[in-house]
């Protein structure tokens, strides 16, 4: 239930049942000192920072922002969910594909389908 005083960001929290989280299928990333490249933020961030901070920004699971952020998961350690966006289809067809397009987001590594 809302006040009517809230931020648009707080009524968003309130509204959502399921936050986004790094890994798709909610379970904490597992290479937690890796650091990743996040759009608009100028520094450098931990997976495990990127899995504290991912709930709060993005409190909507089924968002656009939140399944760009879960389909590069597996940076972090997260289990592979067979659903790459980036790649020819949701069948891995090719798993070792590089998206090197990606890799200056994420430090100098170029993330790959699997």
């Amino acid at each position: 239930m809302t006040t009517g005083t809230e931020s648009p960001a707080a009524v968003r929290r309130l509204q959502s049942t399921e936050p986004c989280t790094v890994c798709a299928n909610g379970a904490p990333v597992t290479i937690k000192d890796r650091l990743v490249a996040v759009p608009d933020i100028p520094d450098y961030l931990s997976c495990a920072q990127l899995d504290q901070l991912v709930p709060m920004f993005f409190p909507d699971k089924s968002s656009q922002e939140c399944k760009m952020i879960q389909a590069t998961g597996s940076l972090c350690g997260c289990p592979k969910t067979g659903d790459c966006q980036f790649c020819s289809s949701s069948k891995l067809e090719f798993p070792d594909r590089e998206l090197t397009f990606l890799a200056s987001s994420f430090g100098g590594i170029a993330p790959t389908c699997e």
